[in-house]
């Protein structure tokens, strides 16, 4: 064997055993999260504390009509777990991975969804009915997501991008959705009671003239002036 076909080997088998490695243990992490979510969100909030370090996987498994207020979820990868029905009140779900995630009438209220990670175009029923009443997704991309009768009450969507978003009946009372950006979105029955739009980007007469209702709603004053001489009953 030459030197050169020697050194080759000696790299290809130290880097199969430290990818081995890698592997092992994220079994273990996923084995010991499956075991540690088993034992009440007071075991499961300690251990994440002790081990700020690991994203634990959660992926695929059934946590549906479960109380988990307070739960910190904070980087862990959750694809395709399935939340409906579940509370989760105060939640920490910052930065972690929802793709193809059920939260079909989940309790998100006061939940810290900062960063969060959800499908692109995820369309129906996974997200129809969700409350996120007060919850923090200021910043978070929510692209192309469809909420159908979502509540959004006093949530802080800040800075969100929210382009090509469907609110289709969706309550966004009290809402700030200041400096978002809503290029294509669509408001149809949307309830914009008391939401705070200015600073919206890319938001349009057309756009909010689809929503249910504007009273009380904080806009910029090129878009508050055409819409209240155009469409004055979306303000009472």
């Amino acid at each position: 064997m030459s030197f050169i076909s020697w050194i080759k080997n000696t790299f290809e088998t130290k880097r199969s055993k430290a990818e081995r490695e890698v592997k092992e243990r994220k079994t273990r992490e996923r084995e010991k999260a499956l075991e540690m979510i088993e034992q009440g969100i007071r075991a499961w909030n300690n251990w994440r504390e002790e081990n700020p370090d690991i994203k634990p996987n959660l992926s695929g498994i059934d946590l549906s009509s479960k109380n988990l207020n307070g739960i910190n979820l904070s980087n862990a990868l959750l694809v395709q777990t399935n939340f409906s029905l579940s509370e989760l009140k105060r939640a920490n779900l910052k930065n972690a991975d929802l793709t193809e995630a059920n939260l079909k009438s989940a309790n998100l209220t006061d939940a810290d969804l900062r960063g969060i990670k959800l499908d692109t175009l995820l369309i129906g029923p996974k997200l129809d009915s969700a409350n996120f009443t007060g919850a923090n997704l200021s910043g978070t991309d929510l692209k192309r997501l469809h909420f159908g009768y979502v509540s959004f009450n006093n949530a802080n969507l800040s800075g969100a991008n929210l382009s090509e978003a469907r609110f289709w009946e969706t309550s966004l009372t009290n809402a700030n959705l200041s400096n978002a950006d809503f290029t294509y979105a669509d408001f149809r029955k949307a309830d914009l009671t008391k939401a705070n739009l200015i600073g919206a980007k890319n938001l349009t007469v057309e756009l909010l003239s689809e929503a249910k209702c504007l009273y009380g709603a904080h806009l910029d004053s090129n878009l508050e002036e055409p819409m209240k001489r155009v469409h004055p009953h979306l303000f009472r």
